[in-house]
């Protein structure tokens, strides 16, 4: 707790009365939005022009120009809104605490037929897939491996760690290999040597002291 209070009173001290009320407006955005109401891209408007201030003072050209791109967006984005009718779109719907908390789930890569110079006329008889289970606080790398198995499981395949026999269906097989290594998500104290250590190292390649802020936990050392 002493760490988020440090973060945040360094945070406020740090932070420029024109990059608090563009702040204010890009929460009074999301606000509106969640209300439906047209009036959201106009808050957008004036949270991304300020921070396109911001950033060309700062030199951060590439900044700039996707605040450039969010302008335009938001005038799009108020344009469309005036020639549609917002009650016949889905409606807003609410997540559960267990929906915020839940892992989440990456897919790095999928290879399942021939592309480019081995692209071929045929049926490939295996597909593969990389995943990746980001964890959040709480939550043990087997125990979401287990969850995972189940899931498939319901879907009709068959899980295993080995390939599926000579007479087995192979459109029903799954082999889940999982890579060693799995580990629960943490947080890296900001009091901690190393963050202290890395502080020093950024200050000394850039014109401005570096801002130590807390961040969401994880499964990497943050």
């Amino acid at each position: 707790m002493g760490d988020l209070v440090s973060a945040v009173q360094a945070a406020a001290q740090s932070t420029s009365i024109l990059e608090a009320i563009a702040v204010i407006f890009a929460v009074a955005y999301l606000a509106l939005a969640i209300q439906r109401n047209i009036w959201c891209w106009a808050a957008a408007a004036v949270s991304t022009s300020l921070y396109l201030v911001i950033f060309i003072d700062v030199k951060l050209y590439a900044e700039s120009m996707l605040q450039v791109f969010y302008l335009g967006m938001a005038g799009y984005g108020f344009l469309r809104w005036r020639a549609v009718q917002l009650e016949a779109l889905a409606p807003v719907i609410r997540w559960s605490y267990r929906n915020h908390t839940i892992a989440i789930l990456v897919v790095r890569g999928i290879s399942g037929g021939g592309v480019g110079p081995e692209a071929r006329n045929i049926i490939e008889p295996t597909a593969q897939a990389s995943l990746n289970l980001r964890l959040v606080p709480g939550q043990k790398p087997e125990a979401l491996l287990a969850a995972l198995k189940a899931h498939f499981e319901k879907m009709g395949m068959i899980v295993s760690s080995e390939g599926p026999d000579a007479d087995a269906a192979r459109e029903r097989h799954l082999q889940m290999v999982p890579r060693p290594g799995g580990y629960r998500s943490f947080r890296t104290s900001i009091d901690a040597d190393v963050v202290g250590d890395l502080k020093v190292i950024l200050d000394r390649l850039g014109d401005q002291e570096t801002l130590i802020t807390p961040t969401m936990g994880g499964s990497l050392p943050i």
